[in-house]
């Protein structure tokens, strides 16, 4: 009982930013819908929101959490894109730096909510070339 009450106290400890991150993103879509419904971005980042919610809302099994948390990443992604294209142009700079800022700690957040993504991460940690078998290029250039 005991670790069960643990690991319910650790899902819990890691859904919070996540939620936090979701609530802010909701505050910016409501502020924000008048103004900019139409684009292109914007229906990006509400597909993100929407997608969050179903994950939030649903009590399926894992293997259909996993899929969901694999969509949010996806649209995380193209939302991000978008946005990236809209500083290109040089419109919104407020309002798109900030909707990446919170799109991209939503993505990073639903990275260690997947447990499997955690497991999969790519290292980028470099392993240090075996010095005994590395070949001294530069002593044979000055002989």
């Amino acid at each position: 009982m005991r670790i069960l009450c643990t690991f319910i106290f650790f899902l819990v400890e890691s859904m919070e930013p996540f939620i936090e991150e979701f609530k802010r993103l909701q505050r910016v879509i409501y502020k924000s819908t008048n103004s900019y419904g139409s684009t292109l971005y914007y229906r990006n980042v509400v597909h993100v929101s929407r997608l969050i919610k179903k994950y939030l809302k649903s009590d399926s099994t894992k293997k259909t959490k996993e899929l969901l948390v694999g969509e949010i990443q996806d649209k995380c992604q193209t939302a991000y894109v978008s946005l990236s294209s809209n500083i290109a142009l040089g419109h919104n700079l407020g309002l798109s730096i900030g909707l990446m800022a919170i799109i991209a700690k939503l993505y990073s957040q639903s990275k260690r909510l997947n447990s499997q993504s955690i497991s999969n991460c790519n290292s980028y940690v470099i392993q240090p070339i075996d010095s005994s078998t590395e070949e001294d290029v530069i002593s044979d250039i000055f002989k």
